[in-house]
Parts: structure tokens; sequence; C-alpha cells
């Protein structure tokens, strides 16, 4: 399984600008303003950003043995 590249893009915006951004603003001002269970908010899109990166990893390592095979032929 491989996304296409589009999707790719755009989950990787997702996975290294995005998420990481949410994570920062929510733990940052959850030391000034009482924001409920934020650290339990910051643990879960923590984890949801490892589990979305993981699947971006799976994909691009298809997608290259995918295209060597191609070139093998």
């Amino acid at each position: 399984m491989y996304l296409s590249d589009e999707m790719h893009k755009i989950l990787e915006a997702i996975a290294k600008l995005w998420i990481p951004f949410a994570i920062a603003i929510i733990f940052g001002f959850s030391q000034y303003i009482e924001i409920p269970k934020s650290e339990a908010i910051v643990g879960c899109l923590g984890v949801l950003d490892a589990a979305l990166g993981t699947l971006l990893e799976a994909s691009t390592r298809n997608y290259r043995k995918d295209k060597e095979e191609e070139g093998k032929e």
C-alpha cells in the first residue's frame, strides 16, 4: 500500500507541522491558563503523530520498493 503523492504531502504536512504546532500551543498555553486534561490531549496528539509518521514511512518504503521492481523489469 502506498499513498498518492498529493495525499502523502498533505499527511506529511500534518505530521511534521500541524500536529507538533498544536502540541506546542496546547502545552504552552496550559502553563498559563487551565486547559482541562491538557496532558492527556498532548499525549494523544503525540501518539497520533507517531502513528501517522509510521504510516507515512511504510507508504514511502512500499513506493520505493515498487519503483525499484519496475526498474528491474
